[in-house]
């Protein structure tokens, strides 16, 4: 579409080289923290590792494996210890109209949802959970929905491709570990099934309902995407979420050559190294 072509086009201009080569070969200061940060979702995850399936006819019946990726747990079963709301997220359940969706393609509203926690995920995990001023501009500027109204109708990488690539090319911290994590990550919120999303949404929904620039968002989407996923059918969101476990996203996908970037850099490294050794043995001899 359109507005897919001009989102790319904004994101290659906003792709700085320099910058993402400079946090590959030093890292902001607070990375480990980020990297080593347990949000409710890992949590959630663990939880899941010992509940068993629920649904005879559910894919791939048995105990849910103990390594990541894993399918999605039951949905028409719902485990509460699993995830739990907060009495603030249960009174803005209560606020959201009762309504109902004619939704010709749930791909494409699932796609959607998929750019929609990506985002979130990055901000939590950033931020380390401690929302912050910048909580509400960072997952509104990395989502491609929220921020271009890109619907996503086609293969289930463009999401994915398109919020990491604006992982890249918009934030302080420009990763490609930190990119794949927030794409885990998000698989994650989705494999804790509708109780999962539900509360990520929420806490979406309350960043840019405490925004006086990003409040409309939540009227434009997020709200709708909190009443349709408590109703959508249980088979297409097994579906996708199998499928979305199963889309690989690789460096060469974002189209800006980050492997040949980080080999550069590791040569400089390496050539610094190198005459600080020389410069050290060439002091002792002298």
């Amino acid at each position: 579409t359109q507005s897919t072509w001009a989102r790319a086009a904004a994101e290659d201009a906003k792709f700085d080289p320099e910058h993402y080569v400079a946090d590959y070969a030093e890292p902001p200061c607070d990375s480990e923290t980020i990297f080593a940060f347990r949000p409710w979702w890992a949590v959630a995850y663990s939880a899941l590792k010992s509940v068993p399936r629920l649904e005879a006819g559910y894919p791939g019946a048995g105990p849910l494996p103990c390594v990541f990726p894993i399918p999605a747990p039951s949905l028409a079963v719902p485990i509460p210890a699993v995830v739990a709301f907060d009495d603030a997220e249960t009174a803005a359940l209560r606020e959201l109209p009762n309504k109902e969706y004619l939704i010709e393609d749930e791909r494409t509203t699932l796609r959607g949802l998929l750019d929609l926690l990506c985002a979130y995920a990055y901000e939590h995990r950033t931020s380390t959970g401690e929302a912050g001023p910048e909580s509400a501009w960072t997952v509104a500027r990395l989502s491609g929905l929220l921020s271009w109204l890109d619907e996503f109708s086609g293969a289930l990488e463009e999401p994915l491709v398109g919020v990491m690539r604006r992982s890249l090319a918009y934030p302080r911290f420009r990763s490609w570990a930190l990119a794949d994590r927030m794409r885990r990550d998000a698989l994650m919120i989705l494999c804790s099934g509708r109780m999962g999303v539900v509360k990520a949404l929420l806490e979406m929904r309350a960043l840019f309902r405490a925004s006086d620039v990003f409040f409309y968002l939540n009227e434009l989407y997020v709200d709708d995407y909190l009443i349709w996923i408590q109703r959508a059918s249980d088979a297409a969101y097994i579906a996708f979420v199998n499928a979305a476990l199963a889309t690989k996203v690789a460096k060469q996908d974002m189209g800006w050559e980050l492997d040949a970037l980080e080999a550069a850099a590791d040569e400089a490294i390496a050539a610094s190294r190198g005459a600080a050794a020389d410069d050290g043995a060439a002091a002792a001899d002298a």
